[in-house]
Formats: structure tokens, C-alpha cells, sequence
């Protein structure tokens, strides 16, 4: 979903700095600027000419210090880390930097009652409460797809999907196989991504 040429912002980067290791495995990718946003401190930055970091940066409460708009936003597996008040702002300030054609990633764990919530995770959200902030924050939700689902969660698929599942079994384990699934079932996903436009 990133063009090459495109004008990128990470927010909350990682110190592995992931995306800037991914597009750099792919030149054609390359975008024409990737703005890097990471709320702790980077001890290893990843150079590429067309990337640019601020570590130590609160995107909640700094977000207007960046040049927007950018044609894609990335936020992956971050806010489930803040407080919902927290998450309000991100979204809020994501939007602001996002111009009528630009697009959001943002991907999350699916709060589950069963499964319970991560040890180092302040909020996770359910699919409706999340799509009540995303509209809330004037976001349009364009698509959402799955991106991990366990292998119980996966015996519930469509007939036509449980037997390409036997027939590569042998091949794959079930968490892979799990994985391939999962953007055709976002409702039975441990993870979603959400793909956001402006309202």
C-alpha cells in the first residue's frame, strides 16, 4: 500500500525502525521522504537518504510540528500501547496530517475477553469501539483486513479455505497458515489492519 515516490509518516517507529529496513529491501518502494516518529529514544538509527528520525518525540502532543500532508500514515501495533485519551489524540493528529487522498495504516490487536489483553498493553480496543474513534476523529474506514488469526479461529473458515489449509499442512504449520487466512477474516483475527482515509 506504500508507492514508490510517496511521502511517508511512521509513528511510533520501534527502535528495530522496521519500515525503513522493509523499503529499503525494495528500491522500487523507496519512498520520497519516510518520517520516522518514535516516543523513546533510538540508540541505532537506520540511515537511508530519503529517511528522517525524531526520537524523544510525543506525536500527541507534537504532531503539528511536522510538515504534512503525507500520502501515507503508518501506525502499526502503537496504540494499543496509550491510554484511550491518548489514542484520541493520535488519531486526531493523523488525520490532521493526511490530504483528501492520502491513507492511513493503522493496525492494533482485537481485544478479546477470552484471550485477555497483552502484559505490556495499556488499552486494546474492540472492533466497534475502535471504529467508533476512528469515525469520531473524522476517519473513513476503507477496508479492514486480519493480520493474525489462531489456528482455532481459522477451523471456522469458509469450506474452500479449510481445504487449501489440509493441503498445505503438510508444508506449513498452522500459525503460517493462520497468518494467510487472516486478511479474509477480519472478525475472527487476533490483529486487525485498518485502512483510513479522511472524512
Amino acid at each position: 500500500m506504500i508507492k514508490g515516490g510517496s511521502r511517508v509518516l511512521d509513528i511510533g517507529c520501534g527502535p528495530d525502525q522496521a519500515l525503513v529496513r522493509e523499503l529499503s529491501y525494495q528500491p522500487s518502494l523507496c519512498p520520497r521522504e519516510l518520517v520516522m516518529v518514535e516516543y523513546g529514544k533510538i540508540t541505532k538509527p537506520l540511515r537511508a537518504k530519503w529517511a528522517v528520525l525524531h526520537d524523544e518525540f510525543d506525536f500527541t502532543k507534537r504532531w503539528r510540528e511536522l510538515d504534512g500532508p503525507f500520502d501515507v500514515i503508518t501506525c502499526l501495533e502503537v496504540i494499543e500501547h496509550m491510554q484511550k485519551a491518548h489514542g484520541r489524540k493520535l488519531l486526531k493528529g493523523a488525520r490532521e496530517l493526511m490530504g483528501p487522498k492520502s491513507t492511513f495504516l493503522l493496525s492494533t490487536p482485537v481485544f478479546s475477553p477470552k484471550v485477555g489483553m497483552a502484559r505490556n498493553h495499556i488499552h486494546e480496543y474492540g472492533i466497534d469501539e475502535l471504529r467508533q474513534e476512528i469515525e469520531r476523529a473524522g476517519l473513513v474506514i476503507e477496508q479492514r483486513f486480519g493480520t493474525f488469526m489462531n489456528a482455532q479461529e481459522a477451523k471456522k473458515t469458509r469450506p474452500e479455505h479449510r481445504a487449501v489449509w489440509e493441503a498445505l499442512s503438510t508444508y506449513y504449520s498452522s500459525d503460517v497458515l493462520a497468518c494467510f487466512l487472516a486478511p479474509l477474516y477480519p472478525d475472527q483475527a487476533r490483529n486487525n489492519l485498518w485502512v483510513l482515509r479522511r472524512d
